[in-house]
């Protein structure tokens, strides 16, 4: 039997708890603790393929835990908390009972719509005492990413923009540029700012820097282009790809 316990704003609408059963656990003084946690996919009502992270249109969540330890008919407990997501932080979600038996325990979750992009985490609790923890991610949101305006700023003089220029001087070997953006993807994309200048009349890609993947969420985005000696004047361009396709252009004119 499994008792639900209602808490959260995300409006759920499943748990369930199906630990398979296994032979009677031997006696033991060390503690028992989880150690492995696989997540999988949802394949019409029941686990899939093992992932990574969870898709956020993934309505139902399956889990199973693996113990260091065998367990014999324990009271168990699933407590699961919104960590950091796009619907709140530190959000108690809902806790789920049941019993716990053998070196395997599994639990499904799931709600009506999709669900927040974040890190979620869950405590598990065998016979009131807490035998571990592990967070998981649901990610894959998407929508267009639209730029609103960039700013171009020369170093200043300890590896930090200074004040805002419309343009670049021969002299500001250290070029750094800012983009602001509206729109999500939380599959950390890679962002690749590639700079071109003309040379003996030809459009030349002179460098490119590849950003840190992370979550594009309203995001502003940075990057700095270096040149041993003075920039020749001139029209030069930065252009930003997400993953391979061009999505913006940056004029940096040096005057």
């Amino acid at each position: 039997m499994i008792r639900k316990v209602a808490v959260s704003l995300f409006a759920l609408v499943c748990w369930s708890c199906t630990p398979p059963t296994a032979a009677p656990a031997p006696k033991t003084t060390a503690p028992i603790t989880i150690t492995s946690v696989t997540l999988f996919a949802d394949d019409n009502g029941k686990p899939g393929t093992e992932v990574g992270k969870f898709d956020y249109r993934q309505k139902t969540l399956y889990f199973r835990a693996t113990l260091s330890s065998p367990l014999n008919d324990t009271k168990g407990k699933w407590i699961f908390t919104a960590k950091s997501t796009s619907a709140g932080n530190n959000q108690p979600i809902q806790s789920l009972d049941g019993v716990f038996k053998g070196t395997d325990m599994a639990a499904q979750i799931s709600l009506k719509n999709s669900w927040p992009v974040g890190t979620y985490h869950v405590d598990v609790i065998a016979d009131d005492k807490p035998i571990g923890g592990f967070d998981f991610e649901v990610t894959g949101e998407k929508s267009t990413i639209v730029f609103r305006g960039h700013t171009l700023a020369p170093d200043d003089g300890k590896g930090l923009p200074a004040k805002a220029v419309s343009s670049f001087k021969p002299g500001d070997r250290t070029m750094h540029i800012q983009v602001t953006s509206r729109g999500v993807d939380t599959t950390e994309p890679e962002v690749i700012w590639r700079l071109y200048g003309t040379i003996k009349g030809k459009e030349t890609e002179l460098a490119n820097t590849i950003q840190p993947r992370k979550k594009l969420q309203d995001s502003v985005l940075t990057c700095m282009f270096k040149s041993p000696k003075d920039w020749e004047k001139g029209d030069y361009r930065v252009d930003i790809f997400i993953d391979g396709k061009k999505v913006h252009s940056v004029p940096v004119p040096v005057k």
